[in-house]
């Protein structure tokens, strides 16, 4: 279920098409995929079996609101970009600090962010 290159990135999204594309362009950048998955409790399932290193989040997931996904994540201190078609005004108040990028979005736009992202957790990690 992952590639074999660097950080573990978990993609969760359940339009297939997109999810192949920021997968592919993940894998191109160097990361190892989880995923992609198309539902929270599949990605639940991959976290309990496999180490993360940031996540790439689609919000709606057939209906299903990523929340709670959101929560075990940032119980396991694993950054979270969320990749979406909602603003940041349209998420609860709780959720508005996790970095996001709007749909439809750029290969380089994701890779951008999810780089900045693993940037700042090394940086945490090294100063703590």
């Amino acid at each position: 279920m992952a590639s074999a290159a660097g950080p573990a990135v978990l993609v969760v999204e359940d339009e297939w098409l997109i999810a192949d594309m920021v997968a592919q362009a993940v894998r191109d950048a160097g990361y190892r995929v989880l995923g992609p998955v198309a539902s929270v409790a599949q990605a639940q399932a991959l976290l309990a079996r496999y180490r993360c290193d940031a996540a790439l989040l689609d919000l709606n997931l057939g209906g299903d609101r990523g929340y709670a996904l959101i929560d075990q994540l940032r119980a396991r201190r694993v950054p979270c970009l969320l990749v979406t078609g909602y603003s940041r005004d349209d998420l609860p108040e709780r959720y508005r600090d996790h970095a996001l990028v709007g749909k439809p979005a750029e290969s380089e736009t994701l890779i951008s962010a999810l780089a900045g992202l693993l940037t700042c957790r090394r940086l945490r990690h090294s100063a703590a």
